[in-house]
């Protein structure tokens, strides 16, 4: 479970995030980092607001705490903060166009470190999404991250042409149209021979 738990689904050309604790989605738009979740973290004013009117208490220790001991206000399974610590997800929708690049899901441990607009550009240097995940997993080691880093990369190519198909198309010879099939099928008439005349005998005549 990914720091909790943050989920996507397709539907059509809308993509719904719902979101239990402190991972993050994040997409690029026409070259823009937007988050599509927000992390579920106690010292957020709404949250520590729910958690304080159910009599609960947000504290620092180390970092902010539910009670001090949880560092989330959200999440599954929780049995001694279950009062304070909801698993409700919070839902965002986002329509799919052509100017949706590509998004990033990944645990605290990436977003401790890399912000938003970073993991953008760094997830656009590499083509492939298996390389750009690890490249942002190595960038959050590599800039100190203390927490656990696991990362997900969606790239969306809207209308993308295979290059050796479209030269396979261009290649092909055009076809010769009906009337040339069916003159080169047809067999040339003969030329007509001259008939030749056979010399008629001559009448003997009688003396």
């Amino acid at each position: 479970m990914m720091a909790q738990q943050l989920q996507q689904q397709f539907f059509g050309n809308h993509l719904y995030v719902a979101n239990v604790g402190d991972s993050r989605t994040i997409i690029s738009k026409a070259g823009q980092a937007i988050a599509l979740s927000e992390d579920h973290k106690p010292n957020r004013t709404d949250e520590r607001k729910r958690i304080e009117s159910a009599g609960g208490v947000v504290m620092w220790a180390g970092t902010w705490r539910v009670g001090g001991v949880l560092a989330m206000s959200r999440a599954f399974g929780n049995r001694m903060l279950k009062q304070f610590v909801v698993a409700e997800p919070e839902i965002q929708e986002q329509e799919v166009d052509h100017d949706l690049e590509l998004l990033v899901l990944a645990s605290d441990g990436l977003w401790d470190v890399v912000p938003n607009e970073d993991a953008v550009l760094i997830a656009q240097t590499e083509e492939e999404p298996e390389a750009a995940a690890r490249k942002l997993t190595e960038t959050a080691f590599s800039r100190g991250s203390a927490d656990n880093i696991t990362c997900i990369v969606v790239k969306f190519h809207h209308d993308k042409v295979n290059p050796e198909l479209t030269q396979q198309h261009l290649e092909v010879e055009p076809q010769p149209n009906e009337t040339h099939k069916e003159d080169t099928k047809t067999d040339p008439k003969p030329e007509e021979s001259q008939e030749t005349k056979k010399p008629e005998p001559e009448e003997t005549r009688q003396s």
